[in-house]
């Protein structure tokens, strides 16, 4: 396809790939979620951050079996003494619209989408929190929980050991499965 292009997924007949883009305009090099389309590639849009502003990077992760909705999440930097910030981009129908927040213990958290069904309606991911850590100079995730997103509402499928979970959903999307660095769920 393109070099700097790296496919993670497509769409059941194969003319829509995701994945994303590295961009080497800046001081770093970033990811910007993109799409294969008809032989071209292009960077998806992004929905601003209420608070945030605009995303830092970003990365699309599938893509239903029609090619209409794709899941990806984006990343906001560590600023004025907050965490970064990660959330799950849909994008319908090439709209973005950014999930809304999946609270754990009152705290808003991060979320990043590892799924979505082939008919697009369901989504796999996860959240977590964040804390200070004088150790790792920074931040330090906590917290992890795993979800599907259904019918506008976040269903929780509690925590699983390990990490580096790697997933995937059953067509109709009510069915995650997966596995963690410690074992198969």
């Amino acid at each position: 396809l393109c070099p700097s292009f790296t496919a993670l997924e497509l769409s059941n007949d194969g003319r829509v790939v995701v994945g994303d883009e590295d961009d080497f305009s800046g001081p770093t090099r970033t990811q910007q979620a993109a799409v294969w389309r008809d032989g071209l590639i292009s960077r998806l849009s992004l929905p601003a951050h209420a608070t945030r502003g605009d995303a830092a990077a970003s990365r699309a992760v599938d893509v239903s079996a029609d090619g209409t909705v794709i899941a990806g999440s984006s990343v906001w930097n560590a600023s004025n003494g907050s965490p970064p910030e990660v959330g799950v981009v849909l994008w319908i129908d090439g709209t973005p619209s950014l999930l809304p927040e999946f609270d754990i213990d009152g705290d808003a958290a991060s979320s990043t989408a590892y799924a979505l069904s082939s008919d697009g309606a369901s989504v796999l991911g996860a959240s977590w929190t964040y804390s200070p850590s004088l150790d790792a100079g920074g931040w330090l995730e906590s917290a992890l929980v795993h979800w599907i997103y259904r019918d506008g509402q976040f269903h929780s499928l509690g925590t699983v050991p390990g990490d580096e979970f790697v997933g995937g959903l059953a067509s109709n999307g009510e069915i995650a499965f997966g596995s963690t660095s410690l074992d198969w769920i």
